[in-house]
C-alpha cells in the first residue's frame, strides 16, 4: 500500500510528506478471526523499500499471526514472544 509519512523522527531516512510503501501491522478497525474480533488502540505500519524489504531493523509491540506468511524478512524483525495468538 502507498502511504504518506506524516510524523517522522529527526535524522530519519524518511522525510515528512514523502510517499512510501507500507505494510499494515496493527489496525484500529476490528479484524475477524474465527468468531473473535481483534483490534488495537493505534494504527501501525512498516515502511518498505522499493524492493519491498523493511527499512527498519526492529518491530515493537504485538503483531498479527497472519503477518507470518506475508514475508519472512518481516518475520525476522518481530520479537517471537510478541506474536498475537488470540
Amino acid at each position: 500500500m502507498k502511504a504518506s509519512a506524516i510524523v517522522v523522527y529527526p535524522r530519519s531516512k524518511i522525510k515528512q510528506g514523502s510517499v512510501v510503501n507500507a505494510l499494515i501491522i496493527r489496525c484500529i478497525k476490528p479484524f475477524n478471526r474465527t468468531f473473535r474480533y481483534i483490534k488495537f488502540n493505534e494504527n501501525s505500519v512498516i515502511i518498505l523499500s522499493d524492493k519491498l524489504e523493511p527499512i527498519g531493523t526492529r518491530i515493537f509491540g504485538p503483531v498479527l499471526r497472519e503477518l507470518e506468511v506475508t514475508n519472512q524478512n518481516i518475520l525476522s524483525l518481530i520479537n517471537w514472544c510478541c506474536l498475537t495468538n488470540i
